[in-house]
């Protein structure tokens, strides 16, 4: 009875030790990704050569005309529009970002 429990005290350990390690990696990859959304967005913005920026806003032109004109069902859009919330959040937050790391003073902006 005492090795089939430590066995099972082992496998779960094991277990959340591998499912750590695996949710570590996760978001340490999708961190990166983020951050690479940023300084695209920061390198289209800054730049004088306007070809990045309208590549990225076309994008979005072809992603709303794909969507605008197919028929969805009620818990489609639902999702879509959730999705659609998430992204435009994303999209403020990568901004606020932006913003404090192009004012250059490395502090907050005063707001007074």
């Amino acid at each position: 009875p005492s090795s089939s429990r430590r066995n099972s005290w082992w496998h779960v350990f094991v277990t959340l030790l591998s499912q750590y390690a695996i949710s570590v990696v996760y978001i340490v990859v999708h961190s990166m990704c983020l951050m690479a959304q940023i300084v695209t967005l920061n390198v289209a913005v800054n730049s004088k050569n306007q070809s990045l920026l309208t590549l990225l806003i076309s994008n979005n032109f072809v992603e709303l005309k794909s969507t605008a004109l197919k028929s969805f069902r009620v818990a489609n859009l639902f999702q879509m529009a959730c999705a659609d919330a998430v992204e435009r959040f994303q999209i403020l937050a990568f901004l606020c970002v932006m913003l404090v790391h192009t004012d250059g003073s490395g502090e907050w902006p005063r707001l007074l």
